[in-house]
């Protein structure tokens, strides 16, 4: 998952189960929402990174290695890590790309670029590449089928330092749910959709510093 999160200082990557219930506890995320990338934005536009996905262990992995009387079927693995970031436009996961300014008046803007398509790298930082190996991980995670779109849905949450003034998507998108609060953004994108062709979809925000 790290091969390409740049300008972002790393620690190191949580390769646990346990990460799930970090997610869902100590973040407070749904357990439909285990992938998921959140920014936490600074005034001047530096900020911390939160990336949360899911991974086929390469068989190095000896978890459940311990573990008697059971004949383990498929694996899965949650992999999370936390860094932080100077300046906004340096920031990238594979090819999801960041801009912004801050204005004299107090307001500050954002832009996300989210790229489409087959050759979208940015989906493959946080979940498996084909589709078998989604299927896998999918049933590792949630044998019976009960959470919904885990593992089928890749959440973008931001969290601004100031009151959220505007808030855009764009090119609609079926199925893509965006919500906002007074100071944070939320887009959850089917997987569906960020695969399909098509023009990359552009996140804008806008806020006012309560400076």
């Amino acid at each position: 998952m790290n091969r390409d999160l740049a300008s972002v200082g790393r620690s190191p990557w949580v390769v646990l189960f346990l990460a799930l219930g970090l997610c869902l506890f100590g973040m407070g995320c749904d357990e439909d929402d285990v992938v998921f990338i959140r920014i936490e934005m600074n005034d001047d536009l530096s900020g911390t990174l939160t990336t949360c996905g899911v991974r086929i262990p390469d068989g190095s992995t000896d978890f459940g290695g311990g573990v008697g009387g059971v004949k383990w079927e498929t694996r899965a693995r949650l992999e999370c890590a936390t860094g932080s970031f100077s300046r906004l436009e340096d920031l990238r996961i594979g090819d999801l790309t960041f801009s912004g300014g801050v204005l004299d008046d107090g307001f500050s803007y954002m832009k996300a670029t989210l790229p489409r398509g087959s050759s979208a790298s940015w989906p493959r930082e946080l979940l498996p590449e084909t589709i078998a190996e989604r299927r896998a991980a999918l049933l590792a995670l949630d044998p019976k089928g009960r959470a919904g779109r885990i593992g089928t849905s890749i959440k973008l949450e931001i969290l601004l330092p100031g009151t959220m003034v505007s808030q855009g998507v764009q090119p609609v998108l079926p199925g893509v749910e965006v919500e906002k609060e007074k100071n944070k953004s939320i887009v959850v994108f089917p997987l569906k959709r960020v695969t399909e062709e098509g023009d990359p979809v552009v996140c804008h925000l806008t806020w006012q510093s309560e400076k």
